[in-house]
């Protein structure tokens, strides 16, 4: 009796040894599983096949005629505000024109002019 805990003391310590959440960790889930008693419930293949999805994706998908919502842009300068915006109108150097392509992050969305970054940075 004493050499089957000593045997089962020794696989624990084994299980628990080899158990490697960072290299496997889909067999260590499995295992906690297992441990909690937790039923591990068996795939089931389903009976839809990947034309049937596909077909159902393009007929659900896109609508005949896409429409693009067209937004007014206003002008937010007014012949009042001209005085306050005078460090917009300023001229800049090349040097700052450059340092500021620098900072750009390309693959961000449209500003409320809708020019892209990359369009920006393509023409500059």
């Amino acid at each position: 009796m004493e050499s089957l805990g000593k045997e089962r003391r020794k696989a624990w310590q084994d299980l628990i040894e080899n158990i490697n959440m960072t290299q496997n960790s889909k067999k260590a889930w499995f295992t906690i599983r297992k441990l909690n008693g937790d039923k591990i419930t068996p795939h089931t293949i389903s009976d839809i096949t990947p034309n049937q999805v596909g077909s159902q994706l393009v007929a659900n998908g896109r609508r005949a005629e896409r429409r693009r919502a067209k937004g007014k842009h206003h002008s937010t300068i007014t012949p009042g505000n001209q005085q306050n915006m005078s460090i917009l109108t300023k001229p800049f150097t090349l040097e700052e024109f450059e340092a500021g392509l620098s900072t750009m992050k390309l693959g961000k969305a449209a500003g409320p002019n809708n020019i892209l970054t990359e369009m920006i940075t393509h023409l500059g």
